[in-house]
């Protein structure tokens, strides 16, 4: 036997309390024939009479009074489910711990987190900017829940996925000689000054390897160690840039131009979880926010 309806029984506990058709309808806002019908699909529910009529009142029968005392307490109780199921939706004595690398701080990012903040506004969350290095360690001492940025080789311990891939492009002055281009071509670097990413990281050290690849040696360049900070110099020098989409898109304004690869070269964005943490449903629904916050960017 299946077990019996929820409503039917709370119908049912407020008919005994009151022990008056009319009355209970009248609470319950239903209509006397439809209360009584539910009263019927309940007793054939459970396989025994609930009320007798007698003298034109209703009277519990022995095991309406047992079924009573059995559900006492019983809707208060699921009331207190619907309350917790409420507050771990909307992600109350919960935490999102995330860190993640420059580039994708200034617009990915933020962005999937206004996104899970108006799903999950009781999340507590926590944020900070950090390289490779420290997103490893902060994840295998569990200072963080995820990390967000380039592809780790040799992820041992941690769970890595894919999420998308974003451009590299140029930047420079708008009026930089190699600015009347429509497309960047990487082999400019050994005719023109430039500024660098760090080579020690996932960004630098992808353009560096793919320079060697190609057999370009960059004419004397900069280095610079922060992804803004090379946007920023190519503002105020007369030197070109190659970095990530976003912090050049991030930190545009009308004295640069973004100039595409003539032959493009793409970086992957990927989320590290520790592989022994269970799947949270905040990590879930951020990476999830971070995918369509990387589309609609991209789009952008």
């Amino acid at each position: 036997m299946s077990g019996p309806n929820l409503h039917r029984l709370q119908i049912f506990q407020i008919v005994y309390e009151m022990q008056n058709i009319s009355a209970a309808s009248r609470k319950l806002g239903l209509a006397q024939p439809t209360l009584s019908r539910h009263l019927a699909v309940l007793e054939k529910e459970l396989g025994f009479e609930l009320f007798l009529n007698v003298g034109g009142r209703i009277e519990p029968t022995w095991e309406a009074q047992r079924l009573y005392e059995e559900t006492a307490g019983l809707f208060e109780r699921v009331a207190q489910v619907e309350k917790s199921v409420e507050a771990i939706r909307i992600g109350a004595q919960s935490s999102l711990r995330v860190i993640t690398s420059s580039a994708l701080a200034l617009e990915v990012v933020p962005a999937a987190i206004g996104e899970i903040y108006q799903k999950m506004p009781e999340l507590d969350l926590v944020l900070e900017g950090g390289g490779q290095r420290a997103q490893i360690e902060a994840l295998r001492c569990n200072a963080a829940d995820i990390a967000v940025g380039g592809v780790l080789e040799n992820p041992t311990g941690l769970r890595q996925t894919v999420l998308g891939k974003f451009p590299v492009v140029a930047v420079m002055k708008a009026d930089h000689p190699l600015a009347i281009h429509d497309c960047f071509d990487l082999a400019s670097l050994e005719h023109h000054a430039s500024i660098m990413q760090n080579p020690k990281a996932p960004i630098g050290a992808f353009i560096f390897a793919e320079l060697a690849r190609r057999g370009i040696t960059p004419k004397r360049y900069i280095s610079a160690y922060t992804l803004p900070f090379s946007v920023s110099l190519a503002r105020h020098m007369d030197l070109c840039t190659v970095t990530d989409f976003f912090s050049a898109k991030a930190l545009k304004d009308d004295t640069i131009v973004i100039k595409p690869l003539s032959d493009p070269l793409y970086l992957e964005l990927v989320t590290l979880e520790p592989a022994s943490a269970g799947r949270k449903r905040g990590v879930a629904e951020f990476k999830a926010a971070l995918k369509r916050a990387l589309q609609r960017q991209l789009r952008g």
